[in-house]
């Protein structure tokens, strides 16, 4: 049996951006494809209302907001037993506020170097480790606070013909927040076309008719916190994005390693939030809006 790495992000943080998730090839004929290394996506989010807390006059308020992430991820030093892989992570958010007293537009950055460490060399089990140094800033006059290393740990089982288990730690900002959270659940290869994967925080169901096309639904946190420098008053602040995206999509080969990745869905029980420990510049929350996405991944 192989074991492979495989990005949640996120991403899909936005692994998305973020944490990870260590998967099975555990049935030998399936069409599932391989995880992949590398990605570039954009994502898309349609306008919506927004609702300030504590100020109920203020009905006009609506914000949208784009993203872009590109990642990497590849051998160090591997052998039969363990793998050592290192890569880098950008992600570019545009935040846009109308009508929102004291709240301007805000380009906020991700800029991560993931570092994983997988072994495999017991029969059955595979251990995975991940730590993730990263900034977290609209890159205007960094501090400390703009620094964050997330981590992530996780044991693997094979259970049977097709059924892995896992169970594990993550560490990271997928939520708005930092945030410990569990990892885990169940990949289940029902057959060679049918995955399901009833793994948290991101579970999700794949159809792949054939070895050059997927379907896919699922659901993700695809939330963010980053440190900020309001244009006003010169202070640091927190800007936290809190959000799932709820939907489904497809991939394709287009050359052997490229496939298209196209997907949209809604984006649901949206937050957002501009504070520090003594002022708040925007605690609110978003109705629910559409979201598009699209671009390419490398097998």
């Amino acid at each position: 049996m192989r074991t492979r790495r495989a990005f949640l992000a996120l991403a899909l943080a936005g692994l998305a951006s973020g944490a990870a998730l260590a998967q099975r090839d555990i049935v030998p004929d399936t069409n599932i494809s391989k995880d992949p290394f590398a990605w570039a996506l954009f994502t898309y989010d349609g306008e919506s209302d927004v609702n300030l807390k504590g100020e109920p006059g203020a009905e006009d308020a609506s914000a949208w907001m784009a993203d872009a992430d590109a990642a990497i991820s590849f051998p160090v030093c591997t052998n039969s037993q363990i793998a050592f892989l290192a890569g880098g992570g950008f992600r570019w958010t545009r935040f846009e506020f109308d009508k929102i007293p004291g709240v301007g537009n805000y380009d906020v950055y991700t800029i991560t170097v993931p570092i994983d460490v997988v072994y495999s060399g017991l029969k059955r089990w595979t251990f995975w480790a991940n730590v993730t140094p990263g900034l977290f800033s609209d890159l205007d006059g960094l501090t400390s606070d703009d620094y964050r290393t997330q981590a992530h740990g996780m044991v693997m089982f094979d259970a049977l013909e097709g059924l892995a288990l896992s169970l594990g730690v993550s560490y990271d900002r997928v939520f708005g927040e930092d945030q410990l959270y569990p990892l885990g659940g169940v990949v289940w290869t029902v057959t060679p076309e049918w995955q399901l994967r009833i793994i948290l925080p991101q579970p999700a169901v794949v159809y792949a008719p054939t070895r050059r096309l997927a379907f896919f639904a699922e659901a993700r946190p695809a939330g963010g916190l980053w440190n900020i420098r309001d244009s006003l008053d010169g202070e640091d602040y927190d800007l936290s994005l809190k959000t799932w995206q709820v939907g489904g999509g497809m991939e394709f080969a287009v050359v052997e390693h490229v496939w298209v990745h196209l997907a949209g869905g809604m984006d649901v029980n949206r937050e957002y939030e501009i504070q520090r420990s003594s002022r708040s510049l925007l605690e609110s929350e978003a109705d629910d809006a559409w979201f598009a996405r699209a671009g390419l991944v490398l097998r």
